[in-house]
C-alpha cells in the first residue's frame, strides 16, 4: 500500500471514529432575534450608565455634534459587526450571501 493510500485510510478511520456518536443538535434561535436581544442589553447598559452618571459632563458633551456623531458611528459599527458575526455563525448558511 502506498503512503497516500495509507494516509487516506487513516484519515477515513479517524473521521469514522469522530463521527460515530454524532447526534442532531437543536436549532439555535434566529440570528436577528439574538441581535435584537444583544442590542437591548447594550442600550440598557448605556441607559444605566447615563442614569448613574459615569460621566459628569454628559449633558454638555451631548450638545456637541462631533461627540454625538462619534457615538452614533461607534454604535453603528457595533451593530454591523455583531450582525455580521451572528450571521456568520449560523451553520449551513453561506457567509457571503
Amino acid at each position: 500500500m502506498r503512503d497516500d493510500q495509507r494516509g487516506a485510510a487513516r484519515h477515513r478511520e479517524l473521521v469514522d471514529r469522530l463521527t460515530q456518536d454524532l447526534r442532531p443538535v437543536q436549532r439555535s434561535g434566529s440570528p436577528w432575534l439574538l441581535l435584537v436581544v444583544w442590542l437591548l442589553v447594550v442600550f440598557a447598559t448605556i441607559g444605566v450608565a447615563a442614569l448613574v452618571g459615569l460621566r459628569d459632563d454628559l449633558s454638555s458633551q451631548l450638545a456637541r455634534p462631533r461627540y454625538v456623531i462619534t457615538l452614533a458611528a461607534l454604535l453603528a459599527g457595533d451593530v454591523l459587526y455583531r450582525s455580521d458575526a451572528l450571521l456568520a455563525s449560523v451553520p449551513g448558511r453561506n457567509y457571503l450571501e
